[in-house]
C-alpha cells in the first residue's frame, strides 16, 4: 500500500514537472513570437517609409492622370491640396503644376497626396496682345491670344500655374480667372531684401516683420495683401524644404535649366545644384529624376529634354 502511494506521488511529481516544463517552453515561444512580430513590424514600417517617391511637374492628362510623362492610377482618391490647403479632386486641371507623393504597388504608381502649387495668385496690372503682367511679374502671352484670357482687364485676379524661365518671367501652363481675393501669393527667388522690403524679381513687397530665416537667393513663397496698389507680405516661407510632407526615396522635377549665382546649373525655382548631368544646357525644358545628396545636391539618374 505504501509503495503504491509512493509510486503515485512520484507519478504526480513527474506530471507536474512536465507541465512546468511545457509552461516554460510556451513562455519562451511567446516571447520569441512577440519579439519576431515586433521586428517584422519595424521592418514593414521602415519599408513602407522608404517606398514613398516624389514628383513635381505639370499635369498633361486627368484620365488617366499623367504628370511629367509619368502615369498614375488609383482606386481611392488621394488627398488633394491647393497651395497646402485641402481641396476637392475635381478641381484638378490639365496644366496645374503639382507636387505628388506616391508609392509603387505592383509596378503601378499610386498617388497618396497631390498639392497644386500655383506660381502666382494676384491682380492683373496690364493685359495686351504682347504682355500680361501681374504684380510686376511678366507672363508669356503667346498662348493666350485665342481664348477668353485675351480680354483680361486690370484689377481682375488670376491664378497662374506654370514654369519659371527666370525670376521675372513665367511660362504659364494654365491661367484661371478668380473673383477678387483677400490675399495672393508668389513663388520665386529673393533678388533683394532689407529691413523694410523683399523683392522677387521685379515684385516688391513691404516686409513685416523681417524674416531672419531667409536671405538673398533663397526660393520662397510670399503670401501678401494688395492695398492701395501696395504689396504687403504677411507670411514668407523658405520652400526648399517644403515640397513634401514626408521623406521620399527619390524624386523627379520638371522645369527649365538656369545658371545659379555660383556658376552651377539648377532647375529654375529650385535650390538644388545639379550633379551627374550629361547633355543639359541653359534654357532646356527638362524632367530630371534622381535623389538629393547632402548639401542640396541633386544627383541625376535620368534626364529627359522635352
Amino acid at each position: 500500500m505504501f509503495l503504491n502511494i509512493y509510486s503515485l506521488h512520484l507519478l504526480i511529481l513527474e506530471v507536474l514537472n512536465k507541465k512546468i516544463l511545457i509552461f516554460k517552453i510556451l513562455v519562451i515561444l511567446m516571447i520569441f513570437l512577440i519579439s519576431s512580430c515586433s521586428t517584422k513590424s519595424a521592418i514593414v514600417s521602415k519599408k513602407s517609409y522608404s517606398e514613398y517617391y516624389g514628383l513635381i511637374g505639370l499635369i498633361s492628362s486627368l484620365n488617366p492622370l499623367i504628370v511629367s510623362n509619368i502615369e498614375f492610377s488609383y482606386k481611392k482618391k488621394p488627398i488633394i491640396k491647393f497651395n497646402g490647403l485641402t481641396s476637392n479632386s475635381d478641381q484638378l486641371r490639365v496644366g496645374h503644376y503639382v507636387s505628388i507623393e506616391y508609392v509603387i504597388d505592383n509596378n503601378i504608381n499610386v498617388p497618396k497626396l497631390i498639392n497644386v502649387r500655383h506660381i502666382l495668385i494676384g491682380p492683373v496690372l496690364l493685359s495686351s496682345k504682347e504682355d500680361l503682367i501681374s504684380i510686376n511679374q511678366k507672363i508669356e502671352n503667346k498662348n493666350l491670344k485665342k481664348n477668353k484670357l485675351k480680354n483680361l482687364k486690370p484689377g481682375q485676379w488670376i491664378a497662374v500655374s506654370g514654369l519659371r524661365k527666370n525670376n521675372s518671367l513665367i511660362n504659364p501652363s494654365i491661367i484661371e480667372i478668380l473673383p477678387s481675393q483677400a490675399a495672393g501669393l508668389l513663388r520665386g527667388k529673393i533678388s533683394n531684401i532689407s529691413e523694410n522690403f523683399i523683392m522677387l524679381g521685379s515684385s516688391k513687397f513691404e516686409l513685416r516683420p523681417l524674416p531672419l530665416s531667409v536671405k538673398k537667393g533663397d526660393n520662397v513663397l510670399v503670401r501678401y495683401t494688395f492695398q492701395n496698389r501696395v504689396l504687403k507680405s504677411f507670411a514668407i516661407t523658405n520652400i526648399h524644404s517644403n515640397y513634401f510632407t514626408r521623406s521620399v526615396r527619390s524624386l523627379s522635377i520638371e522645369g527649365y535649366i538656369e545658371l545659379g549665382n555660383d556658376g552651377f546649373l539648377r532647375v529654375s525655382g529650385f535650390p538644388y545644384l545639379l550633379n551627374n548631368h550629361k547633355k543639359l544646357k541653359l534654357g532646356d525644358h527638362v524632367v530630371l529624376s534622381g535623389y538629393i545628396k547632402p548639401g542640396r545636391i541633386f544627383h541625376i539618374e535620368k534626364e529627359f529634354i522635352l
